[in-house]
């Protein structure tokens, strides 16, 4: 079955996607940023996520490397658990001294 992801590329073309994905993804810096003024709410935040999900299931789509993407994620979502253990660790000894 075919995805809705993947009627609009074949719509709209993969380059145009793309743009589609560097747009969304400046919107929600700028809506983020926006928040840390008061000048935007949550539901904007949510508006703006809500965007770039969509257009990062086509990208992933485009690039076709689902198997790399979730190893890189793999990766560093370990990398983060060490950070923030080490980080844990750091201020426990800090607390203690």
């Amino acid at each position: 079955m075919v995805t809705v992801y993947q009627r609009a590329i074949a719509e709209f073309g993969a380059d145009k996607q793309i743009e589609c994905v560097i747009e969304e993804c400046l919107e929600l810096a700028l809506v983020l940023q926006h928040a840390k003024r008061k000048k935007a709410g949550v539901k904007e935040i949510v508006d703006e996520v809500a965007d770039v999900e969509i257009m990062l299931k086509q990208l992933r789509i485009i690039l076709n490397e689902n198997a790399a993407i979730f190893e890189r994620k793999c990766y560093k979502i370990a990398r983060l658990t060490n950070r923030i253990f080490h980080h844990h660790e750091l201020k426990q000894k800090e607390g203690s001294a």
